[in-house]
């Protein structure tokens, strides 16, 4: 049991002993640690912080005038595209109003030809000579009595509903025919060899 003692004491007072070897050794390095100026220690940071600060507003300007820049590119190409686009579109609307107006001449003047060149469709005279022959002293007056009938009314002639055959003389003969060919141009002569001829 004494030795136990013995060995516990001497455990104890080799503890003792090497705690108080170190302690002034770590109050040593304690020391050593401490910066001789505290403010040492504080100063980078603030100026880093004011460096960062610095770098960042750098950028964000940078950023801002590139954005910027970027913007105004983008503005004058579309400016310009519509531009184009507004030039293109006139141009395209003029040609389709010439290309429309060429197409309603040319349809125009298609149907003029084919009426030049197609004799008008005449109804058949139910009743009635196809032609009336009537002697003059100028020359022979042959009446197209189925053309008449395709562009007058029976009633201009013939005074009977139906229409019955009527006489004419010079003096009728000129003041219907006549009269009629002066008023309505055309086909209808309107000179004395146009409808008289001798044979």
């Amino acid at each position: 049991m004494r030795t136990r003692l013995f060995l516990c004491a001497a455990l104890f007072g080799l503890m003792t002993l090497a705690a108080c070897s170190q302690e002034p050794a770590s109050k040593q390095e304690a020391t050593e640690a401490k910066p001789a100026n505290p403010s040492a220690t504080t100063e980078p940071v603030p100026q880093i912080v004011k460096e960062a600060d610095k770098v960042a507003e750098d950028a964000s300007r940078e950023v801002e005038m590139t954005a910027s820049t970027v913007a105004e590119t983008v503005k004058q190409g579309v400016e310009a595209a519509a531009t184009e686009a507004a030039k293109v579109a006139e141009k395209t609307q003029k040609k389709a109003n010439k290309a429309a107006e060429e197409a309603q001449q040319a349809a125009q003047d298609t149907v003029q030809t084919i009426e030049k060149t197609i004799d008008p469709i005449v109804p058949p005279v139910a009743d009635g000579p196809q032609t009336v022959r009537y002697p003059a002293s100028a020359g022979e007056v042959t009446f197209d009595h189925v053309g008449h009938a395709a562009h007058l009314e029976c009633a201009r002639c013939h005074t009977t509903d139906p229409p019955q055959k009527i006489a004419i003389d010079k003096t009728i003969a000129h003041a219907l025919c006549t009269g009629c060919h002066k008023t309505h141009p055309g086909n209808a002569p309107t000179d004395c060899r146009g409808c008289h001829h001798k044979s």
